[in-house]
Formats: C-alpha cells, structure tokens, sequence
C-alpha cells in the first residue's frame, strides 16, 4: 500500500508541478463590511527609482540539515516581508515582488523539493511522502524567518503566502506561537487552499487541472461524464484511498496572534471561491481576518499589479483592521 500512496502522490505532484475573465469589480469584506470597486488607478514604480539595497544569496540549513537556498534583499527597512511560492515554484520566480513592494526588506527561499529527482529518490521521501512534502516543510519556513530575525529588529513581519505555502506558514506560525515567539506579525494568504480531499474533488472533476490550474481543460464530453453523481463519488472515494487526511484548517483554527487578509479570485478553478473559500473562512475563529476578492484565476490575484500592492500595502501598514477598511473606503478610484 505504501508504495501505491507513493505512486498516487508523486503522479498528482508531478501534474501539478508541469505549469505553475475578469468580472466586472473587487471587493473587500468581512462578516460586516463591504466594500467594491472596479480598480485602483495608480501608478506603479517598477523599480526605476534608485533603491539602496544589498542582495545577499546564501544557503541555510535546518535542524535535520535540509539545505535551504535563500535571496534577502535588505533596504535598510524595519519591515520584512516572506514571500513564499506555490508548488514546483522557485524563489527566483518571485522575486518580481521586489519590484512590487519598494518598502520593505524582502526574502524568498527554495523548498526541499526544488532538487525534485534527488528528494524524490530518498527512501524516506519514498516510504513517507505527504509526511516529507507536506508535514515537515515549516521547517524551512521556521530557519528562514528565524535567521533573518536574528540579524536584525523588524516591528513587524508579513507572511505572503501563494497556494502551498499558506499551509507551511501557516503551521510555522501556530508552532512558534505555541512556543511564545510568534514568527509572523500579519500574513497575506493568496488563494489559500484547504485540504488534499478538496483537491481531489476538483482534480476528479476536471483531470486537466492540476496541468492547467487557472483555466482547466478537460473535454466537455468527458466532464460531463466525471459529473454524474455515481461516478463522481466512486472516482473520489477510490482517490482518497491513496491520500492521507491533511487540511489547513486544523491549523489556521489555532492562529491567534497575527491578523490574515485572504486574496482569493472569483475565478479559481483550484479552489473555488463559492464552494470551497467559505469553509476556509469559516475556520479562522481565533484571529482577525478579512477577505480581497479579486475576478481573477488561481494564483494569478496580482495580475492587476497596482491594486494589488495598494491592497497588501494598506494591510502591511496599517496598526489594525479598522485603520486598514478606512484606507480602503477613502481611496478616490
């Protein structure tokens, strides 16, 4: 059984890791507020302007010694922002944030994973996959944050996280705040997902989506097929086999001492905003949260680059979320 857990796991991963419709306005909202607006009209510095900064790429290593390649770009700021990758992603694929984000001191770092063949080959990876992938990368997460830390006083500390790394940071973040030293001050969830099971329903419904994951693409015909309610249930049940029960709720549910703002697109096909970002929500009971809804596709919420820094930078700055609403509320769009 252990080696077809093995087989099933690296297929979906393998899958996924090949690719890494606007509606009409943007909305940010809680359980009592409500806000829309087309767009945010600004202009956005690409990096033109002169920044002083120092690019320092180095390797960290964890407890257990997994190597962990890291790029820390040091302006000289009091704030550091996190920025962690979805699945198969590399660190250098989001460094474009750096332009984004001018302010703020910025680290990006490879998962375990990044060296696929060599971390796939290992026996313990073989014998024990969602436990290596899934369950023991907060570790990176935790060397990373920490080192940084050490060389310097931040007063706040941003997680912004893409799909898979919501769940590392935010299992980094329940673990140091269990340890009274809470890792992050804020985190930015960007199409956050909730559990493998969700996923399977998705994939089991649209095979091509784990290729394609903004858009999908599995015939008509055949979704049609997938769709029927029988064969929908026996294709899920026989996946779920072959997969263990691993969910961020469990961990998001424990968050106390670092407010989220979710982003999440209306067209997700991943992680569907009506059926399945409710249930995200509603797992957060122990934090403040709010939501960004944006018409975009599954990690593609910053398509629109300026309203999405305007966005995550009235968050980053803001004391708490009332004073962040009222930056929202007052904007002249």
């Amino acid at each position: 059984m252990k080696y077809l857990n093995f087989f099933f796991f690296t297929l979906i991963l393998t899958l996924i890791s090949i690719f890494n419709i606007y509606s009409s306005a943007f909305y940010l909202k809680d359980d009592n507020f409500c806000v829309e607006f087309e767009k945010i009209v600004v202009d956005i510095d690409h990096g033109e302007s002169q920044i002083e900064e120092r690019v320092s790429n180095f390797d960290l290593y964890s407890d257990n010694r997994v190597k962990i390649p890291t790029i820390f770009f040091d302006r000289g700021s009091d704030k550091l922002l996190v920025v962690g990758q979805g699945f198969s992603g590399r660190k250098e694929q989001q460094v474009y944030k750096t332009k984004i984000f001018l302010d703020y001191d910025i680290v990006v770092f490879d998962y375990r994973w990044i060296r696929s063949y060599r971390f796939y080959l290992k026996p313990t990876t073989i014998i024990h996959p969602y436990q290596k992938i899934l369950l023991e990368e907060k570790d990176e997460v935790l060397t990373v944050v920490n080192e940084i830390k050490s060389r310097k006083r931040y007063t706040d500390v941003i997680g912004l996280g893409e799909c898979y790394s919501n769940f590392t940071f935010a299992m980094a973040q329940v673990e140091s705040e269990q340890n009274g030293n809470p890792l992050f001050s804020k985190l930015i969830m960007d199409s956050a997902w909730l559990s493998l099971a969700d996923f399977i329903n998705e994939i089991t419904l649209d095979p091509v989506l784990p290729l394609k994951p903004q858009k999908g693409g599995t015939p008509k015909i055949i979704k049609k097929v997938l769709k029927k309610k029988y064969i929908h249930k026996c294709l899920f049940n026989f996946v779920k086999l072959f997969v263990p029960k691993i969910s961020s709720a469990n961990y998001l549910s424990q968050i106390r001492m670092a407010p989220i703002l979710f982003i999440h697109g209306t067209q997700d096909k991943m992680v569907p905003y009506e059926t399945t970002f409710n249930r995200i929500w509603d797992t957060v009971v122990n934090t403040s949260k709010i939501l960004f809804i944006t018409p975009f596709e599954h990690s593609y919420n910053d398509k629109d680059k300026a309203t999405y820094k305007f966005i995550c930078d009235a968050f980053m700055s803001s004391s708490d979320l009332k004073e962040f609403k009222k930056l929202v509320r007052d904007i002249k769009i």
